[in-house]
């Protein structure tokens, strides 16, 4: 019997699922029951962020043998590893760790001292005015 194998470019997100599965399986000696519309809709959302950052589709697979390592390695995880984790780590496999979060957060501002001072003179009022209410 002749088997076709196909070229991981051609690969869906079905397919990365039962990688997922098989190495799970293989790793753990465990049959994981795969809940198919969920784990390929969030297994499309992370093949997708690999296309959008350039990164061909056998990154996804050294992404996910990744996670594996990384989560054995791990002693705070208790609960069993599931496509889930997978996309809670796509950010920092990719290395777009907190930088770019922190380009979007909003940054304190420093206030100049005669802001500070008219500050604390609405305070004093407004503390003044609940006292007498």
């Amino acid at each position: 019997m002749l088997i076709k194998i196909k070229p991981i470019q051609n690969w869906t997100s079905n397919d990365f699922v039962g990688y997922f599965k098989r190495e799970y399986d293989r790793r753990y000696d465990l049959d994981m029951q795969i809940e198919h519309v969920k784990d390929c809709t969030i297994m499309k959302r992370i093949v997708s962020k690999f296309r959008k950052h350039d990164k061909p589709k056998t990154t996804v697979l050294k992404f996910i043998d990744w996670v594996f390592e990384e989560y054995s390695s791990r002693k705070e995880f208790t609960t069993p590893l599931t496509i889930g984790f997978l996309a809670y780590w796509v950010d920092e496999f990719l290395q777009l760790k907190t930088e770019d979060r922190k380009k979007k957060k909003a940054k304190p501002v420093e206030l100049s001292k005669e802001t500070v001072t008219w500050l604390e003179e609405q305070k004093q009022e407004y503390n003044k005015e609940d006292q007498n209410v």
